[in-house]
Formats: C-alpha cells, structure tokens, sequence
C-alpha cells in the first residue's frame, strides 16, 4: 500500500477526505482527554465533576451516531460531515 492510500483508505470508506476526518478525529480526542483528565480529578476528589465525563462520552455518542450508518459492506458512512462542527471547543 502505497504512502498516500495509507492515509486515505479509512476516510474514503467513511466517506470523508483526509482532512475531514482528521478534524473530526482531533475534536473527538480532545473532547476524550478532558473527560480523561475530569475522571483523574474526580477519582482524587470525588465531588468534583461529577458528571462531566459521563455527559462528554454520551454526547460523543450521540453525535458520533447522528453523523453515520453502517453502509452494506460493514463500513461507517458520515451522513453529515458538518455534524462535526458540533465539538467546538466550546462544547469540549
């Protein structure tokens, strides 16, 4: 598999360009490693942000599935690209 293809043969089947799916990507980590960090602190000191990874993987979730479909060959299509938009850094 050449350079290029190892780039953008998973977007492609998600119906994304290189690009596309690497802004997604990114939003989505950043949204998982403020969780992770809201997880730490509330393992160290339990009242605090007690329910702010929980709403960040079910918000993940909702928006993860209102983007896609699993298309006939068993691979997740973006309906919506822009749905994306939706992790700003406001809402991460």
């Amino acid at each position: 598999m050449g350079i290029k293809k190892q780039f953008t043969s998973h977007p492609a089947t998600v119906g994304e360009t290189y690009l596309k799916h690497f802004k997604f990507a990114v939003r989505v980590s950043a949204a998982l490693i403020k969780a992770g960090f809201a997880c730490l602190v509330h393992a160290i000191y339990p009242s605090a942000f007690t329910q702010t990874a929980s709403t960040a993987i079910r918000d993940l979730s909702v928006k993860i599935e209102e983007r896609s479909v699993i298309n006939p060959n068993g691979h997740v299509e973006v309906l919506d690209s822009s749905a994306c938009s939706c992790l700003t850094e406001s809402s991460v």
